[in-house]
């Protein structure tokens, strides 16, 4: 429910992107916003349109009046601020834990996936690019086994309760059959969580707005 003291919101966002997340986490907070797509597929995140809004020229961005804020884990804790159901309470363990998986995400399975996508970044010779996507590929298997491993063992990524994070694995979920991983026979613990988040009406909500399908 949007209420006239909530700030006024923009997300610009690409079908499939890691703005997913904070696409669900909007939704899940009840914050009223408006959602701008930026085609990652046209190069529209490169255009001077958005690089005035965003001069990284990365997606999402969320504008918050006015202000825009920028990075996924960023937006996702300010938005797990606002909406205590969506993350753990700030000071407590359990809300580091939930940084360190947001943190871990960024810095750590978004980068192999950037090897096995955008080789680009990283080298200008494009013959090279197959041996980093092949790179990519195995770092992301290893990744996957810490996330497998924890949803063996826990119904959420964090202490037993939903939270932004899960909406964050979720997409990563997405890209492992993009590239063609048999999530289902490998990960059967991550798809239990998958097929949990789908019945969340908030994800179902999201992935139909922006037209995309979970399973490749």
């Amino acid at each position: 429910m949007h209420h006239s003291t909530d700030p006024a919101l923009t997300l610009y966002y690409s079908p499939g992107a890691c703005s997913l997340a904070a696409h669900i986490a909007l939704r899940e907070a009840g914050l009223g916003f408006e959602a701008r797509p930026v085609l990652i597929a046209k190069g529209e995140h490169l255009q001077p349109a958005y690089l005035e809004i965003n001069p990284r020229g990365r997606i999402p961005t969320l504008v918050i009046d006015g202000t825009p804020l920028t990075e996924l884990s960023a937006i996702l804790g300010w938005i797990g601020d606002r909406a205590p159901d969506l993350a753990p309470t700030r000071g407590t363990l359990a809300a580091a834990q939930c940084a360190e998986w947001l943190a871990w995400f960024t810095s750590g399975v978004h980068i192999s996936f950037a090897l096995v996508w955008r080789g680009s970044r990283f080298l200008e010779r494009t013959e090279l690019h197959p041996e980093l996507r092949a790179i990519g590929v195995a770092m992301l298997r290893r990744q996957f086994a810490d996330i497998e491993n924890r949803l063996a063992s826990h119904e959420y990524l964090i202490d037993g309760r939903y939270s932004v994070a899960d909406a964050n694995v979720l997409v990563f979920y997405r890209w492992a059959n993009r590239i063609g991983l048999d999530t289902r026979a490998d990960y059967p613990a991550w798809t239990r969580h998958t097929e949990r988040l789908l019945q969340r009406p908030a994800v179902c909500d999201a992935v139909a707005a922006e037209g995309i399908e979970i399973w490749a």
